[in-house]
């Protein structure tokens, strides 16, 4: 039984020393963590910010997401100032290209802040586009110690997805009428129409009118468009 309050004792000790370290960690200077606050279902990929067939057609180049941040310990006694910047993602070339405000700040007495930032409407379309938001330590007006290694970063994706659908991945596209989908063929067709799939009549009707409007598109010296097979071929429209 002796041997028992023995172990039981040392635990209590190491616990407490852990404690004790934490505090004094925490106590030496402010520290912060961006804390967990996925939007994919998954925490290891961090924040999506997806462009659709409406932004192509409003021509949103854009968008504002944001990351939560928290602060280790105690809450501040006075304003402090952190910066942001990016990190490659090493598992692809293709880089999210993110803009983040100069400096921000996060208030005295409160324990979360929000740090909005603005990616870029990806090239390709179907293509994850990822980077690491990550503290910008090196910056001067950065005024926090890095927190805990696991913390120090949050993945972004960024996707282009222009291919309509609807609910869970149901995709809408009617090939009967206007024939293999590409995001070239869809892209034609917005641009031509001024409307996105779901306000189209799918008929008999559009698809003579789109095939005529292609033929005249080509007539008066467009280049032809592309399909989205490994080896690239102009589309086609059924008669």
């Amino acid at each position: 039984m002796k041997k028992y309050f023995i172990i039981i004792g040392v635990f209590v000790l190491l616990l407490s020393s852990c404690n004790q370290n934490d505090m004094i960690l925490y106590d030496q200077e402010p520290r912060i963590d961006f804390q967990g606050y996925s939007n994919t279902g998954d925490e290891k990929l961090g924040r999506l910010t997806e462009f659709n067939d409406a932004d192509y057609l409003n021509q949103v180049a854009e968008k504002i997401d944001s990351v939560k941040v928290i602060i280790m310990g105690h809450a501040l006694l006075s304003p402090l100032a952190y910066c942001l910047t990016t990190e490659k993602d090493t598992t692809t070339n293709l880089g999210a290209q993110v803009r983040f405000a100069s400096e921000y700040i996060f208030p005295a007495g409160v324990f979360i802040s929000w740090a909005k930032y603005t990616v870029k409407r990806p090239e390709l379309c179907g293509k994850s586009y990822k980077a690491n938001l990550v503290f910008d330590v090196k910056n001067p007006a950065h005024q926090f110690a890095s927190g805990r290694v696991e913390a120090r970063k949050m993945g972004c994706l960024v996707e282009f997805n222009l291919e309509p659908i609807e609910g869970w991945n149901t995709k809408l596209w009617n090939a009967t009428f206007l024939g293999m989908y590409s995001d070239g063929k869809y892209k034609f067709m917005m641009d031509t129409y001024k409307k996105t799939y779901k306000e189209f009549t799918v008929d008999a009707t559009l698809k003579n009118d789109v095939r005529a409007k292609y033929a005249a598109y080509k007539a008066g010296g467009g280049a032809p468009i592309m399909d989205d097979q490994e080896k690239p071929e102009e589309i086609v429209f059924p008669l």
